[in-house]
């Protein structure tokens, strides 16, 4: 049996002769780039710095960081990140898309 590599975009999965799935990568690996990101409230990041972070792995994103009693609207954007902070500026949510 022969193995291929084939990149479907954002996943690699291995496939045989046959083109059945022999491996596919694990959940956490889709997760830095798909979200949501729960290391930013797990390691008490800033929102400035789960920003950033997400910049790295989704940089078709566009960020926004939202205080405590800020307004937003209530529409859903896959291309779009909402970091939620407490009066620290600490993440104070999972970001994800929406």
């Amino acid at each position: 049996m022969k193995l291929l590599r084939v990149k479907v975009n954002p996943l690699i999965r291995l496939l045989d002769d046959t083109q059945s799935v022999v491996m596919t990568p694990s959940f956490s690996s889709i997760d830095r780039h798909q979200g949501p990101w729960p290391q930013c409230l797990q390691n008490k990041m800033t929102g400035t710095d789960c920003e950033r972070m997400i910049k790295v792995y989704a940089d078709d994103v566009v960020t926004q960081i939202v205080k405590p009693g800020e307004m937003i609207t209530m529409d859903f954007r896959t291309d779009r990140v909402r970091i939620y902070v407490n009066e620290t500026g600490y993440v104070s949510e999972i970001p994800g898309r929406g």
